[in-house]
């Protein structure tokens, strides 16, 4: 999703130089000339009347930083296949975490007078909308993770406190 201020038919991404990606109202600007840049961006947002967060807001020099932001992690990713570096996107630690809390809430051992079909018809269903949500990007070491701890919390059904 775009702001119309952003919007390419505008020509803000080419007049930065930048790849500006919306969602709600947050954004992300990626762009080489940060402080023309970021001098537009606090132009843009005072004509709109909007004010800009100065917690939330910082600059990252990627790749050699990265940053979480929409529950993903934002830097430098590489090829499975070839080992080639790339600037991308991954599921961020925090959302994985979140994850794996949520599959040992469902399969808690106070949890066993649910059928296991009905524990695994949600699990499936939790697990595919991640899925979806996380679809692009470097994904892989987060679903290992996530894999390796629901077969290891249907295998013991109880919760590692108590392994």
């Amino acid at each position: 999703m775009r702001a119309s201020c952003w919007d390419e038919a505008q020509g803000w991404d080419q007049r930065l130089q930048a790849h500006i990606v919306n969602y709600a109202d947050d954004f992300v600007i990626s762009a080489t000339g940060r402080a023309e840049a970021q001098a537009q961006m606090a132009k843009m947002m005072e004509k709109l009347k909007l004010e800009v967060n100065q917690q939330k807001t910082r600059i990252c020099h990627v790749p050699e930083e990265s940053f979480d932001s929409w529950n993903t992690r934002w830097g430098q990713c590489y090829r499975v296949k070839t080992g080639q570096a790339y600037i991308g996107t991954k599921p961020s630690k925090k959302r994985v975490l979140k994850l794996c809390e949520s599959i040992s809430q469902k399969t808690q051992r106070e949890a066993t007078g649910v059928k296991p079909k009905k524990v695994i018809g949600e699990l499936n269903l939790m697990l595919k909308g991640w899925a979806n949500y996380f679809r692009l990007g470097s994904v892989s070491r987060a679903y290992e993770s996530v894999d390796s701890h629901v077969r290891s919390r249907l295998r013991n059904g109880c919760d590692e406190s108590t392994r």
